[in-house]
């Protein structure tokens, strides 16, 4: 088999990549750019992250689809208006009569519907509200965390029912 005899030129390109060519100014060009190139993709996954979870997702896009995937993966009775707002953001200011509305609808829905309000209702609850289109679903507190919330209640579109239909009445009055 034949031998071949390679002699590498001071100047060539292939001389460049030589270990002890690399040390010094350029080395530390490349260690900067593959921390920054590493920075990028990182940055990269997390954003992608963001925008494909739910709440990522209606934080963007207000739809009622990311909403409903949300409050019935993310969300449990017992969690906190602070828990809620961090990943789903403030909700609409509801004003002191749309609360008080929002009470009675609530209370005569319960009287309607026990079994999809356990908790019932007192006159301090607070009600925060996230819109998505036309519809605004309407989240019950007592004492800053979540009462009278199913997570299977979100597992398909709302749609309206006579019961439904009582507190949308009752709400679009106030």
């Amino acid at each position: 088999m034949p031998q071949h005899n390679f002699e590498l030129v001071e100047h060539s390109p292939v001389s460049a990549t030589l270990p002890e060519k690399l040390s010094g100014l350029p080395h530390r060009y490349r260690l900067l750019l593959g921390l920054v190139s590493a920075a990028a993709v990182a940055l990269i996954f997390v954003a992608g992250y963001s925008l494909l979870s739910a709440s990522g997702s209606f934080r963007v896009s207000h739809d009622e689809a990311s909403f409903r995937r949300f409050m019935a993966t993310r969300v449990r009775p017992g969690s906190t208006i602070a828990a809620i707002e961090h990943f789903l953001g403030d909700g609409v200011v509801v004003t002191e009569e749309h609360q008080r509305a929002l009470v009675a609808a609530a209370e005569k829905c319960s009287r309607l519907n026990p079994e999809s309000w356990p908790d019932g209702v007192t006159a301090d609850d607070q009600f925060i509200g996230y819109e998505f289109g036309p519809t605004t679903s309407y989240l019950q507190f007592r004492d800053g965390v979540l009462v009278n919330f199913n997570p299977r209640d979100y597992d398909k579109p709302f749609q309206f029912t006579a019961f439904l239909s009582s507190l949308a009445a009752v709400v679009q009055a106030a």
